[in-house]
C-alpha cells in the first residue's frame, strides 16, 4: 500500500516566504518549514510561484474573514468605532500571525513572476473587503479612498510590535473617522462628517 502524500501546509510554508518574499525563499527553506523532505515539494508537482501563491491566497482569507467578523461585531455601532474594530482585526492578525502580517504587508508584492498578477488581485480583495464595510457607514467614493489607507495604517501597526493594539486600532479609528462622508440620503451626496456620532 503506498503512504498517503505529505500535505504541503500554507501556513507553516508562510515562514519562509515572510522575510524575503518568492524571490528570496529557497526551496530548502520552504521544505523545513513545511516539515517535509526537499523532494517532497517536487514531488508535489507545483512550482515554488504556486506555493507562495497558496501561501498569500491563504493569509488574505484568513483576514477577510476576520475583517468579515469585525463588521459583524460591529454592524450596530458608531463609524467610529467601526473603524477602530476593523483596525483592531488586522492589528490583532498581524500580532496572531507575525509572518502572515509581514508576508502580506511587505514582502508579497512583486513583478517578475507567473503569479505576479495573482497575488496583487489577491491582496486587492483586502482592500475590497475594507471599502465594501465602509460603504454602510459612509459615502462609496470615501469607502474607496479610506480603504486601502485604514489597512496600511493598521498593517504598519501590525508588522511592528506594537504595546497596546487595542489603543493603536482606537487611535486609527479616531483618526479616520475625522475623513468620512456621510451619505445624505435626501440628496444622495456625500456630507462631510463632523465628528458627532
Amino acid at each position: 500500500m503506498p503512504r498517503p502524500r505529505a500535505r504541503l501546509d500554507p501556513t507553516a510554508v508562510t515562514r519562509a516566504f515572510a522575510p524575503d518574499g518568492l524571490h528570496g525563499a529557497t526551496t530548502t527553506a520552504i521544505a523545513r518549514c513545511a516539515g517535509v523532505a526537499k523532494p517532497t515539494i517536487y514531488a508535489h508537482g507545483t512550482s515554488k510561484e504556486a506555493i507562495f501563491l497558496a501561501c498569500v491566497e491563504t493569509e488574505v482569507e484568513r483576514l477577510v474573514s476576520r475583517l468579515s467578523a469585525a463588521d459583524v461585531e460591529s454592524r450596530e455601532s458608531p463609524a467610529r468605532a467601526r473603524l477602530s474594530v476593523l483596525a483592531g482585526a488586522i492589528i490583532a492578525h498581524g500580532h496572531e500571525h507575525p509572518a502572515a502580517a509581514r508576508l502580506l504587508h511587505q514582502t508579497a508584492r512583486h513583478a517578475s513572476s507567473a503569479v505576479a498578477g495573482d497575488v496583487d488581485a489577491a491582496l486587492a480583495r483586502l482592500v475590497a473587503r475594507i471599502a465594501t464595510i465602509l460603504r454602510e457607514s459612509t459615502t462609496p467614493a470615501c469607502a474607496d479612498r479610506i480603504a486601502p489607507a485604514l489597512l496600511g495604517a493598521a498593517a504598519a501597526y501590525a508588522v511592528a510590535d506594537a504595546a497596546d493594539p487595542y489603543r493603536d486600532a482606537a487611535v486609527l479609528g479616531e483618526a479616520f473617522a475625522q475623513a468620512l462622508e456621510r451619505p445624505d440620503h435626501t440628496t444622495g451626496e456625500g456630507v462631510r462628517s463632523i465628528g458627532l456620532y
